[in-house]
């Protein structure tokens, strides 16, 4: 479902702007000049931060909760039509204020599980940061773990 609203905004990119820029790597001139467009281009593809704050509506459910920390999955809105996924640990018995990370997974697919499974091959290291008492945030990137395109 995830992965589905970032193909739609792939194609919605791609059909209304890249087209505007077609490669043209001919000489080495027609080469810097297609550059300089496309990447005037991507800057108004990516466009100015929002001025108006996102209504994120987290969705909070709790997955495990263990001595050391409580494990939740977040399901929030990033930019209209695109929600993303992320675990929050929070240590048990903890004062405020609490030492955050943010904990982001390499290039396999399983996401942000890879970051709190220890037999991954990250090792776990959000889970082992949460159980020395720092709250982690662990998000699932774009194309990765239930943000998966869907052909994978």
């Amino acid at each position: 479902m995830y992965g589905e609203q970032i193909v739609q905004l792939y194609h919605s990119i791609v059909e209304t702007d890249t087209r505007q820029t077609p490669f043209d790597a001919s000489t080495r001139t027609d080469f810097l000049t297609w550059q300089r467009k496309a990447r005037r281009r991507l800057l108004s593809i990516l466009g100015e931060m929002p001025l108006e704050p996102v209504d994120f509506d987290v969705r909070r459910e709790t997955v495990e909760e263990t001595e050391q920390f409580t494990r939740e999955r977040l399901v929030y809105w990033t930019r209209p039509d695109v929600q993303a996924t992320a675990y929050l640990l929070t240590p048990r018995g903890v004062q405020d204020p609490v030492p955050a990370v943010l904990c982001l997974h390499g290039h396999s697919s399983g996401g942000k599980d890879e970051v709190v499974d220890p037999t991954s091959q990250y090792r776990g290291f959000g889970r082992r940061l949460a159980e020395q008492g720092l709250v982690v945030l662990a998000p699932d990137q774009i194309g990765f773990g239930e943000r998966k395109l869907p052909e994978g």
